[in-house]
């Protein structure tokens, strides 16, 4: 004859030791942590790339305007001046 293997019992939570609860518990916080952090670290990635992005065309565009006046300027416009804010002014 042959005998057939005995299926264990589900156990439930509160029938296990304290001990294999607090490990499971501690399993599901540490898989909880990584999961959060790994969304910090893509939240901070993301955000860093658009302020890097935005800053970037500012800086841009302020060269633009200085370009292009410094080339007016080159051409004999000398109405034109730089200043600071990169903000093209003709003199009256």
């Amino acid at each position: 004859m042959f005998l057939l293997p005995q299926r264990r019992k589900r156990r439930s939570p509160e029938s296990l030791s304290p001990t294999l609860a607090s490990n499971n518990i501690e399993r599901q916080l540490r898989a909880e942590l990584k999961e959060n952090i790994f969304l910090l670290l893509f939240a901070v990635g993301v955000s860093t790339l658009v302020i890097g992005i935005t800053l970037n065309q500012l800086v841009l565009k302020k060269l633009e305007h200085f370009v292009e006046t410094v080339s007016l300027i080159g051409r004999g416009d000398f109405g034109r001046s730089v200043s600071s804010r990169a903000t093209t002014r003709s003199r009256d």
